[in-house]
């Protein structure tokens, strides 16, 4: 059996060896979250829904400013990068901050004002209209899977397929489940409301309907549905390319392939915007772009990409900053008056990596006395200069090594010995 009936085998044997695996997972990734926190709102209005949460962006929800007990508003965007299991118990009057909400999860967030971070996220009442409550609006980055979502949730929640609404529950409510939302794939939403105290639950589970692992290359992220995820990408350069609003309660709507027909605003200010996006990219970067969370393998894969990257730049740059001419010039007038004859190139000057950093100089010609007729002393291929990398920094014509290739030399013994 040859080579390539080998491989073929192999081939066949391991695509053979894929299955598919529905399991019930904790839901992860890197997330654009869009938060408005209010202040003096009633159950309605504390409901999760787009019109509300519209609303609160827009600073048109609750009481108005010229009335009695004005709504007051906050508004901030960041990354998230983790799971989605958010709690916070009782008491149900803790004065409990947005940030210490968020770091229940565990996760990493970016990009988060400590202003915003610090503010009270749920307090009573809905029934006279005095609640305090936070909109969360969760973005994930790249595509997702087909899948079923389980949600645990105090309040509201509603799960967004591609900007359509396919299930939750409007709340205000106290911990329950809502389970068995579909989810045809591609770009998830979820909105989740806190409002009316503590407790303050998000937990977020989802089976996939086909997650191919790879039996006999464990850590092989073998489903091409992973990779085709990072189309998210242009996404991204869309929230980028984007002009910032000059106040925060400006309203712009998303746009860009990814996230076309999406009726999600997205409240943007000058430097947190182009901040949030690098964070963004960065995430993006270092984790898988369907679990989310990047596997150990992956993380140090594109590291030791980036330090080859690294290196091929240096080495590039090695060669525009060795000065050839200049070092081949000093090489052969110190070459000549070490043999005492005229040395001169007539071929191409180059700087070279291969097989170290140098010069290569070619027609090489090392002079023989005037009454030899027989041609030059010395007549090489090329003359191969090594330079050390500390000539770079310093700006010096250092040369560790010359080297004569193919050299064909002619030696003439004068009738007075001479040669």
């Amino acid at each position: 059996m040859n080579f390539f009936k080998i491989a073929s085998t192999v081939v066949a044997f391991s695509l053979a060896s894929v299955t598919a695996a529905s399991a019930t997972t904790l839901l992860s990734g890197v997330f654009n979250v869009t938060a408005v926190n209010v202040t003096n709102l009633s159950s309605s209005e504390s409901a999760a829904t787009m019109s509300n949460f519209n609303a609160a962006v827009a600073g048109t929800l609750g009481n108005p400013a010229s009335g009695p007990n004005p709504s007051v508003f906050h508004s901030d965007t960041f990354v998230y990068d983790g799971f989605l299991n958010f709690s916070v118990g009782q008491p149900q009057n803790a004065n409990q901050r947005i940030d210490h909400w968020l770091d229940t999860a565990g996760g990493d967030v970016m990009g988060l004002s400590s202003v915003f971070a610090a503010l009270q996220m749920s307090f009573p009442n809905i029934s006279t209209g005095s609640a305090t409550t936070t909109f969360f609006l969760f973005e994930r980055i790249g595509n997702l899977t087909a899948g079923v979502f389980d949600i645990r949730h105090d309040d509201g929640v509603a799960l967004f397929d591609d900007g359509v609404r396919t299930g939750g529950f409007d709340g205000p409510n106290g911990v329950r489940n809502t389970n068995g939302i579909s989810f045809d794939g591609g770009n998830l939403g979820i909105l989740y409301v806190a409002t009316n105290g503590n407790p303050s639950v998000l937990q977020v589970r989802t089976t996939s309907l086909l997650k191919p692992r790879c039996r006999y290359l464990p850590r092989c992220r073998c489903c091409w549905p992973r990779w085709a995820a990072w189309a998210g990408w242009h996404g991204v350069a869309a929230r980028l390319s984007d002009q910032p609003q000059p106040r925060l309660t400006s309203v712009q709507c998303m746009t860009g392939p990814s996230f076309s027909g999406w009726p999600f605003p997205f409240v943007m200010d000058g430097s947190r915007h182009i901040i949030t996006g690098v964070h963004t990219i960065v995430a993006l970067a270092l984790h898988s772009p369907e679990t989310g969370k990047g596997d150990h393998a992956m993380r140090w894969l594109l590291r030791a990409m980036a330090v080859v990257v690294a290196v091929a730049v240096l080495m590039v740059g090695a060669l525009f900053a060795v000065p050839a001419d200049r070092i081949a010039t000093v090489a052969a007038d110190r070459l000549g008056q070490v043999l005492g004859r005229e040395v001169s190139l007539s071929g191409e000057v180059r700087p070279t990596l291969w097989p170290h950093l140098g010069v290569r100089a070619e027609g090489v010609r090392v002079g023989n006395p005037d009454w030899v007729t027989q041609g030059p002393l010395i007549a090489a291929e090329a003359l191969s200069l090594r330079v050390p990398w500390s000539s770079i920094l310093s700006g010096e014509v250092l040369i560790d090594e010359i080297t004569l290739v193919g050299p064909q030399i002619t030696m003439v013994l004068g009738t007075d010995g001479r040669m």
